[in-house]
Order: C-alpha cells, then structure tokens, then sequence
C-alpha cells in the first residue's frame, strides 16, 4: 500500500512539474518558429489561451501572442524560419481576428482591445512590407492583403485618449 501512495505522489509530482515547465515556457517564450521544441511551446500557449476566461482577458492574450510570433517574423533568419514564422504568424493572427471580431458582437463589450489590435495590424504592414522581396513574396503579399482589409475595417483609434497597460517599467527615464 505504501509503495501505491509513493508511486501516485510521485506521479503527481512528475504532472505538476510539467504543468508548471509548460506554464513557464509560455511567460518566456523560448523558442521561435522552425526550432525543435516550438511544438511544445505554441502547444502550451494554445493551451493557456483556451483555458483563459472568454472576453477581454482572452482576446488581449491572442493579441499579445500574435505580437510574439510578429516579432518571430522579424527576427527570422533563414528562409525556413522566415517561412515558419509567417505561419505561426499567420495562425495567431487568424485566432486575434476570430476573438476581437466575438468582442464586437457582444453587447457588453469594452473597447480596450481594439488599439492593440490596431496598433498590431500597423506594425504587422511594416514587418511584413520588409519582407515583400523574399523568397516567400507570395505569402507575404497574402499576409498583407488582408492586414490592409482588416485596417480598413477596423474602428478607428481616438489619439486623444490615453491607452492604459499594465507597466511595471519606470515612469521616466533619466539621461545618462
């Protein structure tokens, strides 16, 4: 008997520590698209994400991870990561469109969401218009076409207010 409660302690333990390394690999996002372990990575992020309650929180997290394979796709540097990066890229962006376009429609929604998104679609154009004489023009030129239909749908972004996030970062930074 005793052996069965260690085994199953052990087991329990074993679980909780790969819930806990999958969580981790999801705050520091290791590794970038076209790397051996990536799978694992965009597993555990796809995971987060559904288990994240449904509404703003969710839609801002789908934002954030199209942000992080964005930046994946500006750091690519070889034709196969370029090309795994636009589609990582490619399937963070479809799964923000879905989520920002289920907040338009409910009647409660807030719009602290849209910015971002839009502030993500501009900087989507500029990464991508670098790209656009590439072995992959071809997908580049898809991405584009429908980041330019996305920003001419979406609801504009009023200058005057100030968008607020959470920042932990100083308030000022001094000279050197």
């Amino acid at each position: 008997m005793k052996k069965i409660i260690a085994l199953l302690i052990g087991l329990n333990l074993v679980v909780i520590a790969i819930v806990l390394g999958l969580l981790y690999l999801t705050e520091i996002y290791p590794f970038n698209p076209g790397d051996p372990f990536y799978p694992v990575q965009a597993t555990a992020e796809t995971w987060r994400l559904r288990v994240t309650t449904r509404g703003e929180k969710q839609t801002s997290m789908a934002i954030e991870l199209a942000e992080r394979r964005l930046a994946d796709v500006a750091r690519a540097d070889s034709p196969e990561k370029i090309k795994a990066s636009l589609s990582a890229f490619d399937q963070a962006l479809d799964l923000a469109i879905k989520l920002v376009h289920e907040m338009e429609s409910t009647p409660d929604r807030q719009d602290m969401s849209f910015p971002y998104f839009n502030n993500l679609l501009v900087k989507s154009r500029l990464v991508l218009s670098a790209l656009q004489e590439t072995d992959h023009s071809d997908t580049v030129q898809i991405l584009l076409e429908k980041i330019e239909s996305l920003i001419e749908t979406a609801p504009p972004i009023n200058p005057d207010e100030p968008i607020e996030r959470d920042y932990a970062g100083p308030s000022i930074i001094e000279a050197a």
